[in-house]
């Protein structure tokens, strides 16, 4: 677990990273990117998706199919992108999303400049403002549940991704904390 990662050079793997703050300006990452942090920003091109749960997602590069946890999201004018799923308080889009986008945001503002567009269907559940025509189609999404049963399923759904997104973290946080006693041991002989 680092505070500051930053990934600079090309890749030719998935990347799995974990810190405070993470910056992507590799020119090319061919593979996924699998990232946990408070900020993460992806500026490079990448031959693959994003998975991502953070407190703030920027993109500004290029990148396949999105898929995020976060509070604020902003793809950024120079940002493109072939999907987005989402779950998010606030999301501005100031670039371009070729295909659909599924967000579960309170707000979402498609940004009045030359180059936001979303290419597919934006099924939302809050509101959308902005430059609304640059949306190909804007469908309400709404989550019925209809009855009991449904809403353990849900329920259970939701905990166990929660669970695993724990154990996950706490495995990471493990093998940072094995890593930073094993470098200090080897500073102290």
């Amino acid at each position: 677990f680092e505070e500051n990662v930053i990934i600079e050079d090309v890749v030719n793997e998935d990347l799995h990273l974990v810190g405070v703050n993470i910056n992507i300006s590799s020119p090319e990452v061919n593979g996924d990117i699998f990232a946990v942090g408070e900020n993460i920003v992806i500026a490079g091109k990448v031959n693959g998706n994003v998975y991502a749960a953070s407190e703030n997602v920027e993109i500004l590069g290029e990148v396949e199919d999105v898929y995020i946890f976060t509070e604020n999201f902003v793809l950024k004018e120079n940002g493109v992108c072939e999907s987005l799923k989402i779950l998010s308080d606030q999301i501005e889009i100031e670039g371009v999303v070729n295909q659909d986008v599924y967000a579960l945001s309170n707000n979402i503002n498609i940004e009045k400049n030359d180059t936001a567009k979303i290419g597919g269907v934006l099924y939302a559940t809050g509101m959308v403002t902005g430059a609304t025509n640059k949306v190909n189609e804007i469908s309400n999404l709404e989550i019925q549940i209809e009855d009991e049963e449904q809403l353990l399923t849900v329920l259970f759904n939701v905990i166990r991704i929660v669970y695993l997104m724990y154990v996950a973290l706490s495995g990471v946080v493990i093998i940072g904390i094995i890593v930073l006693v094993t470098k200090k041991r080897e500073e102290y002989r």
